[in-house]
């Protein structure tokens, strides 16, 4: 990922909150931004927001 889509996913999370990247694929959630994201899909959308959370998290802790 560049620095901008860094910073345009965090963004995108602090306006529109953690479900603003979670998809449903069939049965399943997935979490995607410009083609970055979990390549395993979730059985939940609370899962895959948890994974959104911690991922943005430690992207902000890159960052730091």
């Amino acid at each position: 990922m560049t620095a901008t889509d860094i910073r345009d996913l965090q963004n995108q999370v602090d306006h529109f909150g953690l479900y603003a990247v979670v998809r449903k694929v069939g049965r399943k959630w997935s979490v995607n931004f410009r083609g970055h994201g979990c390549p395993t899909l979730f059985n939940t959308r609370t899962a895959a927001a948890n994974w959104v959370q911690e991922w943005t998290q430690a992207l902000r802790q890159r960052a730091a």
